[in-house]
């Protein structure tokens, strides 16, 4: 699938400019068979690249993402965590050539290439190489010589300094390419253009290409191209090995050859694999032997076989269990029977039960699917990743049960009753897994008819849902159209509205103007539980950036605003401005604050105004001038913006006098602004 992420596409309405899950690894894991074997919150996966599983392109961040708690920011997508890139590094294999050049080449290093031309394109030879953690790499090395700089990954369609540059904001600027389609030829189109105006915006950008593709920008662009070399898979496999001795393992083992001939990324989920296993109480040598043999394993044929016979001799029930088990892998083996039920009534195949005494026990029914295959004490596949494998065959190689089966899924919340939370994010995660087989539609069909229910708990996994796809490097493009779509068509219902803001607020902590730029249409919404989702999401958007960039990002609200949505505006930035003590621009301060006087109601300015003036009053005495004078700046030595001012910045019924000393810190601040604003007009007098 190549789909991609623009105003076309829906990050952008046409003419604005763009841009809780969470904090976990960065570091890149293959997706294997086994990398999205996921189970709720306890699944430690964590991943980015691409691979080709089974002829299917899926991503290992999945396994990372949709495992993780609501909380939490996920790993490897938009703004990067500067701990978290530390601990990249301190983890991180340097290839030969990133860092340093080759030892006896004349080729520049990657970092020297961006270094020096502000850009760089890195590949590799295999698809999921470990480039986008090179990326971060190159992103840290860059932010530890120039602390200014944040690293961030964008959704890039087209080069444009409106989506991908901020001003008095360095930035690396991460773009990953290699779903391919229109935005290689846009970007290969704008690229000369675009890098003139990094060094303007003193910023850097890493695109991540096709390997296919390397020859074509390597013709357009020479020397600024960058092909990722292999390091030790065997150093790789020692730096995350935690369970003893990792060179007297692998010398053990004698797969020494095997391992090396392993990218990091696999290499990592090779240690993932030997670790479970070890705690597990297996053998080290034949854990690391059998996750490399594993390694080249396809269950495919195998599964196709099991699943044949099942047809032929009409054991319905086998089925229906195995895909139970696929779906709720993990869960109570209670509810891993009832699942298999509905399944069976699905598809019309429920048959007169026995009487209670005489039936099996789910013990007993999910035992039939093999002590090879299932491990019925703990619920699991024996083989991490089964699970997600069996659910997408039969998606793949059975499209005739699609709509039984997304109608089983769908029901499933509200079918089996006292499914834990981390039940129904089982549910969730699958679901999101077998979108990666089944497209976009299979999560948006899914999370409508999740949202479409009083019951909190079933209405969350429609979010956690959406939030994960929504920022998957394949499907995240259409799916943030529909959200798109949905926070701006008047027909799309409160329910949808309510879910798109609840995933703009998980989205938005790491890409905060592509979640803004649809919050802002809905904050125009009558509805009041979507005002208070939005209101929620604002709040969570801001407290996770600098006050800065969060009133920059906010200007496009004011365009064309709405009285409720600037009422919003308003409440959110108020909220926001609770307890934050940050450096403020003032020149952003100073165009924000312009915009609001120009453009919002008294009763709405007061409030904002109120929690700018008590923000300030947090700060030391000798650091409140530089929130003060943004607003003194912001009314241009108008009367008519001054008197807003002086009006909004009134918080006692009688204003404190300029002239005697105040001992309340927000009297001093409210002070500093009178005195500032009588300089500037002396006709706007205390009192006047």
């Amino acid at each position: 699938m190549d789909f991609a992420d623009v105003d076309s596409f829906g990050i952008l309405e046409p003419g604005a400019f763009p841009e809780p899950l969470p904090e976990a690894s960065v570091d890149e894991v293959p997706f294997s068979p086994d990398a999205l074997s996921v189970n709720g919150n306890r699944n430690k996966t964590a991943g980015r690249d691409l691979v080709t599983i089974e002829k299917v392109f899926l991503s290992a961040e999945f396994a990372e993402q949709v495992a993780r708690p609501r909380s939490e920011k996920p790993a490897g997508r938009g703004l990067q965590d500067p701990e978290a890139l530390e601990r990249l590094a301190e983890l991180y294999v340097v290839p030969p050539g990133l860092l340093d050049k080759e030892p006896g080449g004349d080729a520049e290093s990657a970092l020297q290439v961006l270094h020096t031309r502000r850009v760089v394109l890195l590949t590799a030879s295999e698809h999921d190489g470990g480039q986008f953690a090179a990326g971060l790499r190159l992103g840290h090395e860059l932010q530890r010589k120039q602390p200014g700089l944040i690293v961030r990954e964008e959704f890039i369609e087209e080069l444009r300094a409106d989506d991908l540059l901020v001003e008095h904001e360095p930035a690396v600027v991460i773009g990953d390419l290699r779903g391919g389609g229109s935005a290689l030829e846009n970007v290969r189109r704008g690229l000369v253009e675009f890098t003139e105006l990094l060094r303007e915006y003193q910023s850097y950008l890493i695109l991540i290409v096709p390997y296919e593709q390397m020859k074509i920008f390597n013709d357009s662009f020479p020397q600024r191209t960058h092909r990722l070399r292999k390091p030790s898979s065997a150093a790789v496999f020692a730096k995350y090995f935690t369970e003893g001795d990792a060179e007297t393992l692998i010398a053990d083992s004698g797969c020494s050859a095997q391992l090396e001939d392993l990218w990091p990324p696999r290499a990592k989920y090779v240690v993932e694999v030997v670790s479970d296993s070890i705690r597990r109480g297996k053998n080290p040598v034949e854990a690391l032997r059998g996750a490399l043999d594993r390694e080249l394993d396809d269950w495919t044929p195998e599964l196709r076989k099991a699943i044949e016979e099942k047809q032929q001799a009409g054991d319905a029930e086998w089925l229906c269990l195995l895909m139970a088990a696929a779906v709720l892998e993990g869960a109570a083996l209670q509810h891993i029977a009832n699942a298999a039920d509905r399944m069976l009534e699905n598809n019309c195949l429920a048959t007169e039960r026995p009487a209670p005494l005489l039936r099996p026990s789910p013990y007993s029914r999910l035992g039939t699917l093999g002590s090879k295959r299932f491990d019925v004490d703990t619920r699991e596949f024996l083989t991490r990743g089964r699970g997600t494998l069996v659910l997408q065959h039969f998606w793949r190689e059975h499209p005739a049960v699609h709509k039984e089966m997304l109608s089983w899924i769908s029901g499933l919340p509200g079918a089996i009753r006292k499914l834990s939370q981390e039940e129904l994010e089982l549910i969730a995660d699958r679901s999101a897994e077998l979108a990666a087989e089944g497209g976009y539609e299979v999560a948006i069909t899914l999370a409508k008819q999740w949202a479409q229910t009083s019951n909190r708990s079933t209405r969350s996994i429609a979010v956690r849902l959406l939030t994960t796809v929504a920022t998957h490097s394949s499907l995240g493009a259409d799916v943030r159209a529909k959200l798109w779509e949905w926070s701006t068509a008047a027909g799309a219902g409160s329910d949808l509205q309510l879910l798109t803001a609840e995933v703009c607020g998980g989205i938005g902590r790491a890409f905060p103007r592509v979640a803004l730029t649809r919050l802002k249409h809905l904050a125009s919404t009558e509805d009041e539980n979507v005002a208070r989702a939005v209101l929620s999401a604002l709040r969570q958007i801001g407290a996770d950036l600098t006050v800065s960039r969060f009133l920059r990002y906010l200007s496009a609200w004011f365009d064309s605003a709405t009285p409720r949505r600037l009422h919003v505006l308003a409440e959110g930035v108020a909220k926001v401005l609770e307890g934050q003590t940050d450096v403020i621009d003032a020149d952003v301060a100073t165009s924000f604050w312009r915009d609001a006087l120009d453009k919002m109601p008294p009763e709405d300015l007061r409030p904002a105004v109120t929690s700018w003036l008590r923000t300030a009053a947090k700060l030391p005495p000798d650091q409140r001038e530089g929130m003060v004078e943004p607003l003194v700046e912001s009314t241009g030595h108008q009367s008519s913006r001054i008197a807003q001012l002086y009006y909004a910045s009134r918080l006692h019924p009688t204003p404190p006098n300029p002239s005697s000393p105040a001992t309340d810190p927000v009297d001093d601040v409210v002070n500093q602004l009178l005195t500032r604003l009588d300089e500037v007009d002396p006709l706007v007098v205390p009192g006047g």
